[in-house]
């Protein structure tokens, strides 16, 4: 036998058989269970409110701080590239600058009369003590 889901009175049985089952024996029974099952949603809210608040507050602060993290790593970045933008750029110009100076030393020892094959000897030597410079200083 089914009761009342609010005062626990007996049911009657449906004479019909596609119609519902009777969850209260009246509309009183039924409106009080309806007034109270909103209190309880409403309190349970209300209690949960406060632990999904603090939880989205530490969330919120969360993302601040690696929002921060991220913006000062991205500026550490931007200083790494700007020094060795500097760095590639003077590289250029001592690179530049050996040229130069190879073409110069090239140039005086025509001018002092030296024939070609013996500029080559002097070119060859001057590459290998680069070449030796280079590997030291890696």
């Amino acid at each position: 036998m089914r009761t009342c889901v609010w005062c626990g009175k007996s049911l009657p049985e449906s004479t019909n058989k596609g119609h519902r089952r009777r969850e209260f024996c009246n509309n009183t029974c039924k409106q009080r269970h309806y007034l109270w099952h909103q209190q309880i949603r409403h309190d349970a809210d209300a209690l949960a409110e406060p632990y999904w608040r603090t939880a989205y507050l530490a969330l919120v602060e969360r993302y601040k701080w690696l929002e921060g993290m991220v913006q000062a790593r991205l500026l550490d970045l931007e200083k790494e590239r700007k020094y060795t933008d500097e760095l590639e750029k003077l590289v250029d110009y001592y690179k530049q600058c050996a040229k130069d100076l190879q073409t110069d030393y090239v140039a005086r020892l025509q001018g002092l009369g030296l024939n070609e094959e013996q500029i080559k000897e002097f070119d060859e030597y001057w590459k290998r003590q680069l070449e030796e410079k280079q590997s030291e200083e890696q």
